[in-house]
């Protein structure tokens, strides 16, 4: 009956042990229903003043967005909420060890907690879950994209910290109610967020520090938790976007200086440029807030350059300017010039027909009484107003005075009458004079044109050319040029020159200068070779060296030129082999500068070596004096020791000699071998007392720097270095000489005894 009653007992624990096995029981026995109002309507405390001990931590998982003009922080964080509830506890081990469950959020009482800096709500659904587990403890998780307020540090924009803040706090409830702390301290935040990290922008996270602290509002105390989240700005793609090409911008307005000042593209070119700075200003101006209390170092930066490009733009406004106006004053100076040359001609005119009246009535050799002045005026003023050949035919000498009237007319001004009497003297020695061709480039310019052939010259006018830099096309052929001026190379805006059928030996060095040289001709000349620098004439299209003594390998190159094709093949082919031959030259340029490099390698081992062998010869002659010190020392030394025994000799003789006299004679021989060894014990003990004591003069005192003690400090020197080289055999030495020490003193008292 008794054990009936037990199986039956045993058997109803078992039954009811796997009836509270589910989570529902754990529900029925706390009854946690939606109805229950003990769960969620009030502050889940037994006593109204214990505070509620909320534990709270947040770990940021991404950094989602960072607006500057809004000054707003965009993060993406996991919120763990931790509190006790009084009502809430069971024993797990009556429910099969169940720990925790979990219930719906409606069913429980949560924390009001808000973030101060929060602007938007967060339109996420919250977590339908919580975990409430055996002891009290409820536990909530929720993940947030928050939109939060930030004030933005911009002054070092781009390179950039910035630092936001997230404060926890309760709506209504003050610090007496809830108490707010944090598990986790500042380092096991920033680790694990680091960890958790899956995007960050174009921020780089730094930190992420946790504080407590208490404020005051209107006299209600409430508990707060600051997240103070610290980053950084990645500035790669603002450098390489925007601080950069602002940069290439002024490198490209200072480049602007280097073209001409003719003509509207400069100025346009920098209008353009300025426009493009404009444009990266309006950008920044959309990335950067207007509520800055520092105007940010970027902005400084693109102001400044932008005003560096306006005072450019300024500065070629002014200068084109200086330059209309310096054109219009010329042509003012031109237009007076041709004035007065006008009024020259009448007055030339004037003269020459009053001329002609004076060599008809005076000194006229082929004069006719029959013609009047009249008459032969018009002849006069056709030969002044024509340069031409073709004359009206009068005599020779008439003419040739003429000439020489018009060549003092063209070489100063208009004179008197009487001064061209003295001219019929001239007709009996006729010349021409020097100066009867007057070169005037501007009457030999037609649009970019520049035509000198057949005017005789022997050098062609560098200087005069230089003035005109429109004209691109030069025609010096058909004249007595034997040489080209070293000035010519810097005709850089020649496109077009022909010198053929000249006498022209060489041409100048630097001819490779005329970068822009598209066409040139060289026909007829007395050319054998080409400079070096013509391989640099990479616009060259056209070019005619025939009838030319060149050498054969240009020759062969330059071909025959009978056409427009065979002249282009012709600037091919020699640069080609200009280019070689610059090639050959250059390599042996660089064996030139190999050969000098590794004779100057070589003079300096040989310097190198000599200097080795004059310190080792130095080396050796020290050496050698000090080893004649120590042999001068050595001689002194033994020199003193023989007048030292010397002296003891003659004392010795003179006891002798006494003991002689009163007849004391010794016949024991130990004792006299005794007495021997002591006194030279006594004497060997003395020297060394001796040598102690001038070695301790020369070394501790002032007699160190006299002549007397240097051989004294170069022995004991010697002696302390050998020392320590021999220091264990010195060691071994002293070991043995102890040894034997106590050994005979042992072995003389035992004889004593």
């Amino acid at each position: 009956m008794l054990a009936g009653f037990f199986l039956l007992l045993f058997i109803t624990d078992t039954v009811s042990s796997e009836e509270n096995c589910s989570y529902q029981d754990v529900l029925n026995y706390l009854n946690l229903t939606k109805n229950n109002d003990n769960f969620f309507m009030t502050r889940p405390v037994n006593d109204h003043r214990n505070a509620t001990k909320l534990t709270l931590d947040v770990l940021l998982y991404a950094i989602l967005d960072m607006k500057e003009k809004e000054q707003v922080f965009v993060p993406y964080v996991w919120i763990v909420k931790s509190w006790q509830n009084n009502y809430i506890q069971w024993n797990p081990d009556d429910f099969c060890d169940i720990r925790f469950v979990n219930v719906p959020t409606e069913v429980m009482w949560k924390p009001d907690l808000t973030i101060e800096e929060m602007i938007e709500k967060d339109k996420a659904p919250p977590a339908p879950y919580l975990v409430i587990e055996f002891n009290g403890y409820v536990t909530t998780i929720n993940d947030q994209v928050l939109v939060s307020t930030c004030r933005m540090h911009i002054y070092k924009f781009p390179f950039d910290v910035q630092v936001c803040n997230l404060t926890f706090k309760s709506v209504i409830h003050s610090d007496e109610e809830i108490s707010l702390s944090h598990n986790a301290d500042s380092s096991v935040v920033t680790r694990v967020s680091r960890e958790m990290m899956r995007t960050q922008s174009e921020w780089v996270f730094i930190s992420m520090v946790v504080t407590d602290k208490m404020i005051n509002i209107f006299g209600f105390n409430q508990s707060t938790i600051i997240y103070t989240i610290t980053m950084k700005r990645q500035s790669a793609l603002y450098i390489i976007n925007f601080i950069l090409p602002i940069l290439f911008f002024l490198c490209l307005d200072l480049s602007s200086f280097l073209i001409s000042e003719h003509g509207g593209e400069k100025l346009s070119f920098k209008v353009t440029v300025l426009l493009a700075v404009t444009v990266m200003q309006l950008v920044l101006n959309e990335i950067l807030p207007s509520t800055s209390n520092r105007i940010p170092l970027i902005a400084v930066y693109c102001i400044g350059i932008f005003a560096l490009m306006l005072l450019s733009l300024l500065e070629t406004i002014v200068l084109m300017y200086l330059i209309e106006k310096d054109n219009k004053t010329e042509k003012k100076k031109e237009n007076l010039n041709e004035d007065f040359e006008n009024k020259q001609v009448k007055t030339n005119l004037h003269i020459l027909g009053e001329v002609n009246k004076l060599f008809l009535c005076e000194c006229g050799p082929d004069s006719s009484p029959d013609k009047t002045p009249r008459e032969l005026l018009p002849v006069a003023k056709e030969s002044a107003l024509t340069e031409t050949r073709s004359r009206r035919p009068v005599s020779a000498f008439h003419a040739h005075f003429v000439r020489i009237v018009k060549s003092h007319l063209s070489s100063a001004s208009a004179r008197p009458l009487h001064v061209y009497t003295g001219l019929c003297q001239d007709l009996l020695n006729p010349r021409m004079s020097k100066n009867s061709k007057v070169l005037n480039l501007r009457d030999k310019i037609n649009g970019n044109e520049v035509d000198l052939s057949l005017c005789n010259l022997t050098e062609v006018p560098v200087k005069e050319l230089a003035l005109f830099p429109k004209a691109t096309v030069v025609d010096l052929s058909c004249n007595n040029i034997t040489s080209l001026p070293p000035e010519f190379c810097s005709l850089t805006h020649l496109v077009k020159v022909d010198l053929s059928k000249n006498q022209l030996t060489c041409l100048p060095d630097d001819l490779g200068n005329l970068v822009n040289l598209q066409h040139l001709d060289l026909y007829n000349n007395k050319l054998t070779v080409l400079p070096v620098s013509f391989s640099q004439l990479r616009s060259l299209k056209w070019l005619d060296l025939k009838d030319n003594p060149l050498e054969p390998g240009l020759a062969k190159a330059a071909g025959d030129c009978l056409d427009e094709k065979q002249c282009k093949q012709c600037a091919t082919k020699v640069l080609q082999h200009m280019r070689a031959i610059q090639d050959e030259v250059d390599r042996a340029r660089e064996k030139r500068l190999l050969r000098e490099k590794e004779l100057e390698r070589k003079r300096e081992a040989k310097q190198r070596e000599r200097e080795a062998r004059e310190k080792e010869a130095r080396k050796r002659e020290k050496a050698e004096e000090k080893e004649k010190r120590r042999k001068e020392y050595n001689a002194q030394k033994a020199a003193l020791a023989a007048q030292e025994q010397q002296k003891k000799k003659e004392e010795k003789k003179k006891k002798n000699g006494q003991a002689a006299d009163k007849k004391v004679i010794v016949k024991s021989a130990p004792k006299p071998q005794q007495s021997f060894v002591g006194l030279m014990f006594k004497l060997l003990l003395l020297l060394l007392l001796g040598f102690a004591g001038v070695v301790a003069a020369c070394r501790l005192t002032d007699l160190q720097k006299e002549a007397m003690c240097v051989p004294v400090n170069v022995a004991v020197d010697d002696s302390l270095s050998w020392a320590r080289e021999q220091e264990v055999v010195v060691r071994q030495l002293v070991l043995k000489l102890s040894s034997a020490f106590k050994e005979f003193l042992e072995s003389a008292q035992t004889s004593k005894n």
